[in-house]
C-alpha cells in the first residue's frame, strides 16, 4: 500500500477512527535503536491498542512487545487495524518484521 493509500484509508477506516476518537492512556513503551512502539487503551472495549515503528535505515528490524507490559496476560487476538486482517491469537509477546520506516497499527483483545 503506498503512502498516499495509507494516508487516505487513515481518513476513512472505521476501526483506525474508532481508536482515535476513543483511546486514552497514550503511552510510550519504548524508542530505541530505530525502534518505537507505542500503545493506548480503550476504557469503553477493553481494546489496548498498539502501533509499531521502524525509523532506521536498512536493513529490516524486528519489534516485540512483551503482552505484560500492556497489561494483557493469556490468549490476545491481534487485529491488524489498516487491514482488518485477524492475525490470530498470540501469547507471552507480540513481534512483527518491518521495513526501513515502516509501521504498523494493531487492535489486541483478551481472548475467552
Amino acid at each position: 500500500m503506498g503512502v498516499h493509500s495509507r494516508g487516505l484509508s487513515l481518513l476513512t477506516n472505521k476501526e483506525v477512527l474508532k481508536m482515535h476518537r476513543e483511546s486514552s492512556e497514550v503511552s510510550l513503551l519504548y524508542q530505541q535503536d530505530g525502534k518505537t512502539a507505542i500503545t493506548s487503551k480503550n476504557s469503553k472495549t477493553g481494546e489496548t491498542y498498539l502501533a509499531l515503528f521502524n525509523t532506521s535505515e536498512p536493513p529490516r528490524l524486528e519489534l516485540k512487545v512483551n503482552l505484560t507490559d500492556l497489561n494483557l496476560s493469556g490468549k490476545v487476538k491481534v487485529t491488524n487495524l489498516w487491514s482488518g486482517e485477524k492475525m490470530g491469537v498470540k501469547e507471552g509477546a507480540f513481534a512483527q518484521s518491518f521495513a526501513a520506516h515502516a509501521s504498523g497499527l494493531y487492535k489486541l483483545r483478551t481472548s475467552n
